[in-house]
């Protein structure tokens, strides 16, 4: 069967957008051997652009190596892809202090964090990073009570930057 044939057959749930994800396809090989072969999707796609493009890359796939496209056995998640990291510079105006860090958090998680951690230290408590780390990867770089040089430095290195003060309720 082809990939759309696959596809309508085994997947019901079209509305479901798909997003930075590796499939594999399992298919048999002109010489008669169980085979596979496996596609990323970078990025979020409708499930019938999904789809369509999985085809389209399938088809080329078996194009190249003169295999029938109409062997498909199985077509599954191979589990997510791993998410781009970027190094962020969280100051505080207030205090003077600074972390710099690598995450792979959207900009969304960071700004909550940023709201959610300056109201902690407005209520007397610090869970620092726990949160942000509980859900995305968080390597800190560097912070200010460690480090001898000037956030200026980090500042010009930074691809984000966050200022707790503008977070303060």
């Amino acid at each position: 069967m082809t990939v759309e044939e696959y596809m309508e057959r085994h997947h019901v749930d079209g509305k479901k957008p798909v997003a930075e994800v590796a499939y594999d396809i399992s298919f048999w090989n002109p010489e008669g051997y169980f085979d596979e072969t496996e596609f990323d999707f970078p990025g979020t796609r409708s499930f019938p652009e999904f789809v369509q493009e999985l085809s389209e890359l399938f088809r080329d796939f078996c194009k190249e190596n003169h295999f029938p496209e109409d062997t498909v056995t199985d077509i599954r998640c191979a589990g997510e892809l791993p998410a781009e990291t970027r190094t962020v510079l969280i100051t505080d105006g207030m205090t003077g202090d600074w972390i710099y860090l690598r995450t792979n958090a959207p900009k969304k998680a960071m700004e909550d964090w940023c709201r959610s951690y300056q109201e902690e230290l407005e209520n007397g408590e610090n869970t620092f990073l726990d949160s942000l780390k509980a859900q995305y990867q968080v390597d800190v770089i560097s912070l200010s009570e460690e480090c001898e040089g000037d956030v200026l430095e980090f500042a010009e290195e930074a691809e984000e930057t966050y200022d707790l003060q503008y977070y303060a309720s």
